[in-house]
This record gives C-alpha cells, sequence and structure tokens, in this order.
C-alpha cells in the first residue's frame, strides 16, 4: 500500500510541475489532488523538497535506464545531474 501511495504521490507532484511552478506546490493540495491524506504523505517524505528530490532521482534513474547506464546510488545521480543536465564549466 505505501509503494502506491508514494508513486501516486510522484505522479500527481509530476502533473502539478507541469501547471505551475514548484514554489507554489503545497502538501495539502498535493495530497488533496492525490486523494491522500497529509499524514500519509508524511509517511513517505519528510516534506516538499524531499518528495521533490525523490521525483527527481526517480526520473534521472529513468533516463539513465532508457539510456542503457545503470545507477551507482544517489552520489553518482547528482554527479551526472552536473555533467549532463546542467553542464556549467
Amino acid at each position: 500500500m505505501a509503494k502506491l501511495t508514494k508513486k501516486t504521490l510522484l505522479s500527481t507532484f509530476e502533473s502539478m510541475l507541469d501547471e505551475m511552478p514548484f514554489d507554489r506546490i503545497t502538501v495539502r493540495e498535493l495530497a488533496k489532488r492525490s486523494d491522500i491524506s497529509t499524514n500519509g504523505f508524511y509517511a513517505d517524505f519528510k516534506n516538499i523538497y524531499d518528495l521533490l528530490e525523490k521525483w527527481y532521482l526517480s526520473r534521472l534513474n529513468d533516463w539513465k535506464e532508457k539510456n542503457g547506464e545503470s545507477m551507482d546510488g544517489e552520489q553518482h545521480a547528482f554527479g551526472v545531474h552536473d555533467t549532463v543536465i546542467c553542464p556549467c564549466s
């Protein structure tokens, strides 16, 4: 059940990102749209920033799998972000 709740929250969060900027998304509205209580949200995530991080890592992992690469943990994920998504140097 918790896995389904987490998946629902992540999916709803992604839909909300398509509609509005991140700073306008609230836990209350996300829970309401997901038909999940705010307690259900906090059972899976510490706060909205924790959700953002989990969503980002999930999307990055999906991208890596689609492109034939495996993830070696969160530290590697942030290294990939620096070189692939945001080549700032």
